[in-house]
This record gives structure tokens, sequence and C-alpha cells, in this order.
């Protein structure tokens, strides 16, 4: 079954569509332990790190691992303060045989709606080798045949996830791509 999304004829099961979002907008988390948090994109960890930004720097923290992307963040309840992906990431997920991987876990090689983080942090060519860690074991997995890979990846990706889009990596596998 297929449905429309964003003008593009999409079947869940027919295309591997990939979330990446802009600049702050992957949660990071120590490496190797994934509870503690260093950058979640809430209000009280935007105002901490404003008070102690040792802690998002690079010469502090070499690597940071994303566990996620950021949620949207409301103030009483009501007001946005701080769009997330979570309302995006549902809305593909509802599509008819949507398999979701939201990166806040193991890779899940069956997801074919996965969101993609990345450190921020450490620009664009690293986050271009983070989607290409995420994609091709992916596409592999979901289409073995070299050929039926072709045209089956949608990238929705935003602010700087859109410049990793465009880094060499993904001009070198634009064939995958559906629209791009």
């Amino acid at each position: 079954m297929l449905a429309r999304f964003w003008g593009v004829l999409v079947g869940a099961r027919e295309h591997l569509v990939v979330v990446l979002p802009g600049i702050g907008g992957s949660v990071l988390a120590l490496p190797g332990r994934p509870d503690e948090l260093v950058w979640s994109g809430g209000l009280r960890n935007a105002g901490h790190v404003l008070r102690h930004p040792e802690e998002l720097s690079v010469e502090e923290r070499p690597r940071l691992s994303p566990v996620g992307l950021i949620s949207t963040r409301k103030v009483f309840g009501v007001w946005t303060a701080i769009p997330g992906y979570d309302g995006l990431l549902r809305k593909l997920a509802s599509l008819p045989g949507a398999v979701l991987d939201d990166g806040t876990g193991l890779m899940n090689l069956d997801a074919n709606v996965v969101a993609v983080g990345y450190d921020f942090r450490l620009g664009v060519a690293d986050a271009a080798e983070e989607l290409q860690r995420q994609v091709q074991p992916r596409l592999a997995h979901l289409w073995p045949g070299a050929d039926d890979r072709r045209r089956r990846l949608l990238i929705v990706a935003h602010s700087m996830g859109g410049w990793s889009r465009g880094s060499g990596w993904a001009r070198r596998t634009t064939g995958h791509c559906a629209a791009h």
C-alpha cells in the first residue's frame, strides 16, 4: 500500500526513510553510557550547557554518542518552546508497513523508518560517516540485490542534516535516493 507524504508516493516497505536532524537535534550521551545524557535539547539542559559550555567541548569530550533525536518541549504543557522530531517520526511510523528505529537502542536492520542522530559538534564529514554507517547495512539487509537498492532511499533532512546528506558520501550514492 502506498501513501502520499510531502508530495512523494511512499510505500514504507518500498523505501528506507531516514530522518536527519539539524544541529542540536541529536540527543548526545557519554560513550558507552546511553543514560548519561550530555545534550537532550531540553530547557534545563540548554540552560545548564549555557552555564557550563565545557560540557559540549570537543577538547573535553572528543566523542559523544547519539542516542536518538530531541523531543518537542512545551512550556506549561501548552506552548512549544523547542520543536522536536517526535511528531515527524510518529507520522512516518504510521505509514502502512512502517517499522521505526528511533535511534535510542541497538540498530534494527528490519526498520524502514530510521532516525539517524550524529555528534553535531564534529561537523558535516563526521555526520556523513554516521549516515553511511546507518544506511548501508540497512539497504543491504532490506534489499540484498544491489540493483534492488536503486531509488529506495528517502532522506528527510533538516539544517545541518541537509549538509550531511549533500556530502561526498551522499553524492556517490544518489542512485539509492528516490528523490533528492
